[in-house]
């Protein structure tokens, strides 16, 4: 579930919208990073378990159930988190495949528009430090805010697709990235049109990253504010202290 205002003086919408994503591939799930043969391989999760805590025979299936071990056993969580830690730069570039669809609604100055978007994503991991992903998305019926008459708006429906390539690691990348549009809005031209931009992205503190990239914009044919600079927050609740006693 998503919400937004407006994102400049023209556009006093507010939208918000609800959907559903679906994996049905992902080669960095770390339920998969494990041994058929069940030898003790370090070079997985549940071997670096095995090594680690030497526990041959079962362990505890999650982070939580080890730091709810007795104190005197602390230095098995710490081994299991340090394995869990390695695991995740082994798979953070990982093959993997999404699919989404979302149902969107925007209230602005009094007009309603409904609308969906469906998308697809899909990363493919190049060598130990390179990720590609290539992505698409179709949005109907999206209520878009007029440039030339201030607080109006207008319905378009628009095709996108891109691609993305990453070079670094779980914790921050170098990207560049590219797209191209093709929109179709209500009594007016059709328009299309290249982005491309470079940028990065690190995390500040767990579960906390920013995402920073600079960019232009080619043969659109009613955008004249072709360069463009964006910024993105990702965070999530963790259980971890960000400064450390």
């Amino acid at each position: 579930m998503a919400t937004t205002a407006g994102q400049s003086d023209s556009d006093k919408a507010d939208q918000v919208a609800l959907g559903l994503k679906w994996t049905p591939w992902d080669e960095g799930d770390p339920r998969l990073d494990w041994n058929p043969s069940n030898e003790m391989d370090g070079n997985t999760l549940e071997g670096c378990f095995r090594e680690k805590l030497a526990i041959p025979d079962e362990a505890p299936a999650t982070i939580e159930e080890f730091e709810e071990m007795p104190d005197t056993d602390a230095a098995l969580a710490k081994s299991a988190k340090a394995c869990v830690a390695q695991s995740e730069r082994r798979n953070w570039n990982a093959n993997a495949w999404d699919i989404g669809v979302a149902g969107f609604r925007s209230n602005a100055e009094g007009q309603k528009a409904h609308g969906y978007s469906v998308w697809s994503s899909i990363s493919l991991g190049v060598g130990r430090r390179g990720q590609f992903i290539g992505h698409l998305r179709m949005l109907q019926d999206q209520q878009v805010p007029d440039d030339q008459i201030k607080g109006d708006y207008f319905k378009q429906d628009s095709w996108i697709v891109g691609g993305r390539f990453r070079m670094g690691g779980p914790h921050g990348a170098l990207m560049l990235e590219g797209s191209y549009s093709d929109v179709d809005p209500d009594d007016r031209d059709d328009d299309s049109y290249f982005r491309v931009s470079v940028g990065t992205e690190f995390r500040i503190f767990a579960d906390l990253y920013l995402q920073l990239a600079f960019g232009d914009t080619y043969g659109s044919d009613r955008d004249d504010a072709d360069t463009f600079f964006s910024g993105e927050v990702r965070y999530g609740v963790s259980k971890e202290r960000l400064f450390k006693q």
